[in-house]
């Protein structure tokens, strides 16, 4: 028994009693041997005894023969050397006939040995004429009557003798039988077994061709069921295509019989009739079946028994074209059956594109050097009506069925791990255990945490043209915001799609340039058919990958509508790493593409570094890109977009609700949580009658802090799931929603204020004052400058508009150029800390607040690294640096002139004081920084 089938049907205990089992049994074998030889020894010598007396009496035999043979001479010599007279006898006609019957005994007792020397040799006709001579010898004998009676008691061994050659007759037609099974007889060897049966069964040709053809079928079925395991089903498949070839080649050398005008062709045929008509043909002698010019039974043997020939009851005549191109025809027809069914089960046991490429370059090859195949055409056509390419009739079709079968199982499997793989990211995202699973969660933290992998070692030395987005550093990856698992996932199934098209490639390999020689069939003839396949097939997997990423979607949506808390978080998480999984498939999978644009990596990398360097309409002179790879893109997208337009559309509502609720909420703890402080600005009025008045207005000058945590939570949610990566329509989305929430919220409010009835808090001038800034701040921060937003533009212009109208219009005039300068320090003060927001408008914060902040510093709570700041206009500098604490060149400085209507008037410097709280850090910069811009004292 096979030691690895132990190892896999039994423990270990149990093999170590089979091997212990084992050694007993050797043991007693050779115990059992010991006593064998003991036991025989003596007959063993005795045996050699009597073999050395034999051999001693044998010598003893021949040297008496030897001084027989020398009193012989001596007396022969004693008379003189003259022979004695012999007496002539006349032989009579009765001793002839004797001496006839005793020559045709004595060769019929030869036959048995001719015929079975024949038989070993595979000489089947030679036997077939010895088995019908003997048995014409057989009935000469019998049917001789007057000396049967005289002959016959003298030999009794003439009534078994037949008895024993008769046996040879079916022994002849089973050897020759099994030779029309064997594909490796030449069309010689398969005329004379013909010949054989049509002599001994008395068959038609016709009769003789069906029974070829039937064990050429027969043939055909044996090799698929081939016992040896140690064949390959390569060489079964070789062996099938020698047969298929050898039959037909048979065909038309033993039984097709050539017309008029295929007098002239080169290509054998028509053994079957000539070697029957040389066998059958009584003018001619067969030296190889009566015994030799010297032996004495040839001075006796009959005539009738030399000039004996095989003969058929029925005429041989030859097979019509037609008759034998229907039978060729059905022939074929069925192989085909029988070979589909069998090759259809050894192939399965082929998992691999690679393995059947072998085969049909095997088979290839094997047709390639075959002598055969040189007339093929021609043989074809007169045993078929038609030429026939045994590779297109019996396995391209089974080929190509058991590599889409395989390719379509790589697929399945890669699409069944793909979403095991996103199962298993999922369900991590549900219980976060280690940090790993956090930064799924939390973009920010893997963007702005150092890896190894940010810059790799050979940076510097690979030129950016040759290099792609998948083998790129780790801060590509960040800027992209890929996480690790969508990286790892990604770059799995890049991985497994280039092991498919790698096991692909090798049917289709590389084609030969076109010679003037003929091949046996066209190797890359389904090239293209492969890659349609793989094409369609890699596209069906990801729209099948996007189903299920479109099912868990929606399963995710519906989760969201129930109540809020971790669960919502959790699958927010889940709809963003899918959405953002659809993204990296376009980018970090280059194979993907690769196999559904059927174009080679090369071409395609070559293609896409060329668009990128060229203009728009450049781009265009190109051509068109592949359309299937730009609908299975898309398709991608839009599920990204989709997954993304759920968070956003989540965000925007949850954030308008937390607005909404603070800002109908009238409670006093409320209305103090939110107020921010407003700047006190002295104002100097004139009266009637001339006199100057001053007086002091209150001026909002910060949005309230519900507005600030609002934009806040907004811009630190973008954050979270990288926002710099996303498409500006999912951001621009979170703006369009959560601006017409709280446009919404605006005119709920106003219309709730206008009620009679005490249930809300009255909108004072002040509070309608905050409100004007905090929406005039909102519009800023979040500027919508689409065409599409007339109507929003319109509705916010009415709002603004009802606002002011709630304000005393002489107190409105004062209040606005004051609060417009505020909205412009705040919009640019934020700028950066809301940037997620305001990037997206790209001229408005920017061009309608740059310019305010000229010839002004306002105070901060920052240390100044420098006095000269003019380039850090956005910087949050603290106080303006005392004139004490400039450098000796700034100190000399001429004040600012201006020129009024009365002649110039000398506006000094302002020196504000430093508060006691900054002096330290004051005098650090004194101390520190005082030689900066200028020479030292």
């Amino acid at each position: 028994m096979d030691t690895n089938v132990l190892f896999e049907k039994f423990t270990v205990d149990e093999i170590r009693q089979i091997g212990n089992k084992t050694r007993s049994d050797i043991e007693k074998k050779k115990e059992d041997l010991r006593q064998m030889v003991g036991e025989r020894y003596r007959d063993l010598i005795e045996a050699a005894d009597t073999i050395t007396k034999m051999k001693k009496s044998a010598s003893n035999v021949m040297m008496s023969v030897a001084s027989m043979q020398d009193y012989c001479k001596k007396s022969t010599q004693g008379f003189g050397g003259k022979q004695l007279p012999q007496k002539k006898r006349e032989t009579s006609s009765d001793d002839v006939k004797f001496y006839e019957a005793v020559a045709q005994i004595k060769l019929l007792l030869d036959m048995p040995e001719k015929i079975w020397s024949a038989i070993d040799s595979r000489e089947y006709l030679r036997a077939t004429q010895l088995y019908l001579l003997s048995r014409h010898i057989n009935t000469q004998v019998q049917l001789n009557t007057p000396q049967a009676g005289r002959t016959l008691p003298c030999f009794p061994v003439v009534y078994r003798q037949w008895a024993t050659i008769s046996h040879f007759k079916g022994t002849i037609l089973a050897g020759c039988r099994d030779m029309l099974k064997n594909c490796e007889v030449t069309k010689q060897v398969t005329t004379e077994c013909l010949c054989s049966i049509m002599l001994l069964e008395d068959r038609t040709t016709i009769q003789v061709f069906n029974e070829y053809l039937l064990a050429r079928m027969t043939a055909v079925q044996q090799l698929f069921n081939f016992s040896q395991p140690s064949v390959s089903i390569k060489t079964q498949v070789c062996n099938l295509v020698h047969l298929i070839v050898t039959t037909l080649h048979q065909i038309h050398a033993v039984f097709y019989t050539p017309g008029e005008k295929y007098q002239e062709t080169k290509v054998e045929s028509n053994l079957l009739l000539q070697t029957l008509e040389k066998v059958t043909n009584k003018g001619t002698a067969d030296a190889s079946v009566l015994p030799g010019e010297d032996s004495v039974c040839m001075k006796y043997l009959q005539n009738d028994v030399l000039e004996f020939r095989p003969s058929l009851k029925l005429s041989a005549s030859p097979i019509s074209t037609s008759k034998l191109q229907e039978s060729c025809t059905e022939w074929v027809n069925t192989c085909v059956q029988a070979v589909h069914t069998g090759i259809t089960r050894l192939v399965g046991y082929i998992n691999s594109v690679k393995g059947l490429t072998g085969i049909r370059d095997a088979v290839w090859e094997h047709l390639e050097n075959d002598s055969n195949m040189a007339e093929w055409d021609e043989i074809c056509s007169r045993s078929l009506n038609r030429k026939m390419s045994v590779w297109e009739e019996f396995f391209r079709p089974l080929f190509l069925d058991r590599i889409k079968a395989i390719l379509q199982s790589q697929f399945d499997s890669t699409l069944q791990m793909c979403k095991q793989q996103t199962e298993k990211i999922l369900e991590e995202l549900t219980h976060v255990t280690d940090r790993a699973v956090s930064l799924e969660c939390d973009a920010a933290t893997y963007i702005w945490n150092e890896t190894p992998g940010d810059v790799p070692a050979n940076t510097a030395w690979i030129q950016a043209s040759y290099k792609t987005l998948s083998e790129g550093s780790g801060l590509i990856m960040k800027a992209k915001a890929y996480t690790p698992a969508v990286q790892r996932l990604s770059l799995e199934l890049d991985g497994k799609i280039d092991t498919i098209m790698e096991d692909g490639s090798n049917y289709i390999g590389i084609e030969e340039m076109s010679t003037d020689r003929k091949e046996p069939f066209d190797r890359h003839g389904d090239n293209e058919y492969i890659r349609q396949f793989l094409q369609t097939t890699c596209e069906k997997c990801v729209k099948m990958l996007l189903e299920h990423i479109k099912y868990k979607l929606k399963e995710s949506s519906a989760h969201m509508e129930g109540p809020k808390g971790t669960d919502v978080e959790v699958v927010l998480n889940r709809i963003i790493c899918l959405g953002r999984l659809c993204l990296a498939l376009c980018e970090l999978s280059p194979h993907l593409k690769q196999c559904i644009t059927a174009g080679t990596k090369t071409e395609i990398e070559r293609l896409d570094k060329r668009k990128s360097s060229l203009s728009k309409g450049s781009v265009a002179r190109l051509g068109d890109p592949p359309p299937h790879w730009d609908q299975v893109k898309a398709m991608l997208v839009e599920t990204s977009q989709d997954a993304y337009r759920l968070w956003s559309e989540y965000i925007s509502r949850n954030v308008v609700d937390y607005y909404a609720s603070v800002l109908f909420d009238s409670t006093g703890t409320s209305l103090l949580n939110t107020i921010t402080r407003w700047d006190k600005i002295d104002i100097q009025e004139e009266t009637e009658a001339g006199q100057s008045i001053k007086s002091t207005i209150s001026v909002p000058m910060h949005p309230s802090w519900t507005v600030q945590a609002m934009l806040e939570n907004i811009c630190e949610e973008i954050n979270r799931v990288g926002g710099q990566a996303l498409d500006r329509t999912i951001l621009l989305n979170v703006l369009q929603l959560t601006t017409d929430g709280i446009l919404d919220a605006y005119h709920k409010l106003i219309s709730q204020s206008k009620k009679s009835d005490n249930s809300s808090f009255p909108l004072t001038q002040n509070r309608a004052l905050q409100l004007l800034f905090d929406l005039k701040f909102i519009s800023i921060v979040m500027a919508r400058r689409e065409e599409s937003n007339k109507t929003h533009s319109a509705g916010l212009q009415s709002m603004i508009e009802t606002l002011e109208g709630m304000v005393d219009p002489f107190d409105l005039d004062v209040f606005t150029p004051h609060m417009q300068k505020h909205l412009a320090r705040q919009s640019q003060r934020c700028s950066i800390l809301f940037g997620a927001l305001t990037s997206l408008d790209r001229h408005g914060v920017y061009s309608s607040a740059r310019g305010t902040q000229a010839g002004h510093q306002e105070q901060h709570n920052v240390l100044p690294l420098t006095s000269n700041h003019s380039r850090f206009q956005l910087l949050p500098l603290s106080t303006q640096t005392p004139k004490s604490i400039l450098p000796h060149h700034m100190l000399s400085l001429k004040p600012k002139m201006a020129t009024g209507a009365s002649g110039l008037i000398e506006h000094p410097i302002p020196q504000p004081q430093l508060k006691e709280s900054s002096s330290f850090y004051d005098k650090l910069g004194s101390m520190w920084f005082s030689n900066i811009g200028g020479k030292s004292s």
